[in-house]
């Protein structure tokens, strides 16, 4: 999934163009066996392209539906493992030259000015998959940042068999440095709970997200179970249980 692109502007007075970057996960692939979000910059024409692309289809939305999702390849070979292990920051970026293709329910064509050099900014959130890991006793997300202070919502992803799924909620809560101000600073993501729904423990998977567009949740803050945020579930950007599974 990719937002759409902002400008940022550094604090050497240079304006780049953020977008939040998801990964699509895969259990059984060792080298997308991961779960990670990044903030990365893109060239000007390159972030125009994007922009307009989503001016035109709509911002990334389920393709079951009739959405489209933009979707990022690398064209030089590379390891998430490599980006994460560059810290990147904005200063100093991981930069790597990439293609951008938009996926929809009867085609996959390239779009924009293709290849270009794009910049990982920021890990914002980064978890190898751990086989032993036990799924969560209660259901479990994370706040990702985007860089227009949006806050999406990520299923937190335990073990195989599992559903991926980002969703776009409203603000990012008040937890760290407010989005935009000083990202290097800021808390790159937040783990919550959210008591009352069912966590998914294996077995059937499920059809779509158990948070519905439209409605609001109140969600707890798992580092010290006790600071809660109301969200409200605007847009569902990605819901998966194919490719994340290897049941490609």
């Amino acid at each position: 999934m990719l937002s759409r692109a902002y400008p940022y502007v550094s604090d050497e007075g240079f304006t780049i163009n953020l977008i939040l970057i998801y990964h699509s996960a895969v259990f059984k692939m060792p080298a997308h066996a991961y779960q990670m979000a990044m903030l990365a910059s893109l060239p000007d024409d390159v972030a125009a392209a994007l922009n307009a692309d989503i001016d035109r289809y709509g911002e990334d939305s389920l393709i079951s539906s009739g959405g489209y999702m933009r979707i990022l390849h690398n064209t030089e070979p590379l390891t998430l493992q490599s980006i994460a292990d560059a810290e990147p920051t904005m200063e100093a970026p991981y930069d790597f030259q990439a293609s951008l293709k938009r996926k929809g329910p009867d085609d996959y064509p390239e779009f924009g000015p293709n290849p270009f050099m794009m910049s990982v900014r920021k890990i914002l959130y980064f978890r190898p998959f751990d086989p032993d890991e036990q799924y969560p006793s209660e259901s479990k997300y994370i706040f990702l940042p985007g860089p227009d202070g949006t806050c999406y919502v990520a299923h937190y992803l335990a073990r195989y068999t599992d559903f991926d799924s980002i969703q776009k909620a409203g603000t990012y809560p008040p937890w760290g440095v407010a989005p935009g101000d000083g990202w290097d600073e800021q808390n790159a993501f937040a783990e919550v709970l959210l008591p009352g729904v069912p966590p998914y423990q294996g077995g059937d998977l499920p059809r779509l997200s158990p948070l519905a567009v439209g409605q609001s949740y109140s969600f707890v803050r798992a580092v010290d179970n006790s600071s809660t945020v109301e969200q409200a579930i605007r847009r569902s950007s990605w819901f998966d249980t194919t490719v994340i599974n290897g049941d490609m």
